[in-house]
């Protein structure tokens, strides 16, 4: 029997059905107990991250008529956990071609046994530290986990469903500006526990983040949704900024804190070693995306109707300017990374003034 709330209480539904989606599958191990620490690391396949690292796994010596096969591997150690990242060879025949990929394994070795939520909760906080470092969305393509002596799959079950597919070229134009390296991160532990420190609070903003670059939506609720995060950041880390912003203008301290407008412009000015931006020029791209906002959140026509360009430039911008001061947040020194933001891809910031 199933039960339908309303107004006097719960009442019983005759004709219902439902239906379960299974998320993942545990293979050769019987969980009976949810809370069981039985797991000593797992092992994590992450799908396309091959633009993390500089570094190839073969050597392609013509004189010599040769391939050297070299894994690679970097091991970072935790107060609690070490993190194993290797890279492996793989193997694919492509019209009448061998082609040899690098595929990188994460592994998570926890100094003391974890259950599967505490272990999962692990490998999807560095799979969207990974995300946010790559502007794009991260699949896990396979769990292995161990229990010392033993090694049990874990399979997820929605890793290929809805996933938005982009064009190769674009795929492989995006690697190449991609400026994150793992070995020029020479602080990676440290961006890794602060990230696991703000991890909390950052997790709204993620599921917004996670929603858009998942899954083909349209540009205005790519939009609307990069407006609520940039409220929610704002709200969450730079509240102090954003109302000293709005004092400073007003002469008093609102009732109803930070102007809206204010907002837009303190995290801009946290990031502007990366555009350069003239004072007045802050000033005029904070109110075109306030009146914009006016227009199409609170449906007022006195705001600002963009055409289906603006839309889309102004996203990956408000999108950018969020994720910059994250990467402040977590030590990341902005200036040292080459295409740290998509201006000149995905917007001009000339045109968006």
């Amino acid at each position: 029997m199933y039960y339908g709330h309303s107004s006097t209480g719960y009442n019983p539904i005759i004709n219902a059905c439902a239906i379960f989606l299974i998320d993942m599958v545990l293979l050769g191990y019987d969980l009976t107990n949810y809370d069981e620490k039985f797991i000593s690391n797992i092992s994590v396949e992450y799908k396309d991250i091959s633009w993390f690292t500089n570094k190839k796994v073969y050597k392609n010596e013509i004189l010599k008529n040769s391939i050297t096969i070299t894994p690679i591997y970097k091991e970072y150690k935790m107060n609690d956990k070490t993190i194993i990242i290797d890279i492996l060879p793989s193997f694919a025949e492509r019209e009448n071609k061998i082609e040899i990929n690098g595929i990188m394994h994460f592994t998570y070795v926890f100094e003391n046994k974890q259950n599967i939520d505490s272990a999962l909760q692990y490998v999807y906080l560095i799979k969207n530290l990974l995300m946010l470092l790559g502007k794009r969305n991260i699949n896990v393509i396979s769990h292995n986990i161990n229990n010392h002596s033993k090694t049990y799959e874990l399979i997820d079950c929605i890793t290929d469903r809805n996933i938005k597919i982009e064009n190769e070229e674009v795929i492989d134009h995006l690697n190449h500006r991609n400026g994150f390296k793992i070995e020029d991160l020479s602080n990676f532990i440290s961006i890794v526990e602060k990230f696991e420190d703000l991890y909390e609070r950052l997790e709204p903003l993620l599921e917004l983040y996670y929603s858009v670059v998942k899954y083909n939506v349209p540009n205005l609720t790519r939009f609307v949704n990069s407006l609520t995060m940039l409220e929610n950041y704002s709200r969450e880390f730079d509240d102090t900024n954003a109302l000293a912003l709005t004092i400073a203008k007003n002469g008093k301290k609102p009732k109803n804190g930070a102007d809206f407008i204010d907002r837009v412009k303190s995290l801009i000015i946290n990031i502007n070693d990366v555009f350069n931006l003239s004072t007045t020029k802050i000033d005029n791209i904070s109110k075109k995306i306030k009146d914009a906002r006016t227009y199409y959140v609170h449906y007022d026509s006195s705001g600002l109707k963009l055409d289906e360009n603006e839309i889309f430039n102004y996203v990956y911008f408000i999108e950018d300017i969020i994720i910059l001061n994250i990467y402040l947040s977590l030590g990341i020194d902005i200036n040292k990374i080459e295409y740290v933001s998509y201006n000149d891809y995905y917007y001009d910031i000339t045109k968006l003034i």
